[in-house]
């Protein structure tokens, strides 16, 4: 789910490599940019990096997801979105919304 959302928010897979190997190592990390041009929420930042989190164990599960703020709540869209400042992120160092 993390990956398609992902997707459809930025444009390309989360998850790239030169090889296969290093594109199954960034999978295993949970590493991935999203890129400073694309403007998010907080809580679009936060529910994609849930879903992202490659530990099955602490990833976002189908529940966490549909009572996500970001799913539950009515953003203001005129509200200024954040440039990514990560770079690159690794959503198991990301700290997750908690209910």
């Amino acid at each position: 789910m993390g990956a398609i959302l992902y997707e459809l928010i930025v444009g390309k897979p989360p998850f790239q490599g030169e090889s296969l190997k290093e594109l199954i190592d960034k999978i295993n990390q949970g590493r991935y940019i999203i890129p400073p041009s694309v403007k998010l929420s907080k809580l679009c930042i936060n529910l994609i990096s849930g879903l992202l989190i490659s530990d099955p164990e602490k990833r976002f599960t189908w529940d966490d997801f549909f009572e996500h703020p970001f799913i539950t709540e009515v953003e203001d869209f005129e509200e200024e979105k954040e440039e990514s400042e990560f770079g690159e992120i690794s959503s198991n160092a990301i700290s997750i919304y908690q209910k």
